[in-house]
């Protein structure tokens, strides 16, 4: 997780495993989760380095065509304030492959995947 948030083992490997039984599995937390709502910036790309997970969109004549700083499974979900939109290509895949005009209370969730793609998760139009 290169530049991803710090993780914390809260278990151990049991030591007296038999052959062909799994030995590892792993649950993971963040050690200090951002909460609540951060405000997402104007600009083309906002920053989502924070850790943070709902972002408040604000207005703004500029669409949104990637995100920077963001870590291989993250995902974010933004909230329009008002109108917004993201846009579709090689950063943002969205479902439908076309651009989402986003309007005050709609929402849309991505995730950053392996690929250093954002790919729509969900969204919800209001």
């Amino acid at each position: 997780l290169a530049g991803g948030p710090t993780i914390k083992l809260t278990n151990t490997i049991a030591v007296d495993v038999r052959n062909g039984d799994e030995v590892f599995a792993m649950r993971w937390d963040l050690s200090t989760p951002i909460t609540g709502f951060q405000t997402m910036g104007t600009g083309d790309t906002p920053d989502v380095e924070g850790g943070g997970r709902n972002y408040n969109l604000p207005t703004s004549a500029t669409a949104i065509t990637s995100f920077t700083n963001g870590w291989i499974g993250q995902e974010i979900r933004l909230f329009a304030d008002g109108a917004r939109t993201i846009t579709n290509g090689a950063p943002i895949q969205l479902a439908g492959g076309v651009n989402f005009n986003m309007v005050a209370s709609d929402t849309l969730t991505l995730m950053l995947r392996e690929d250093g793609v954002w790919y729509e998760v969900c969204r919800s139009v209001n």
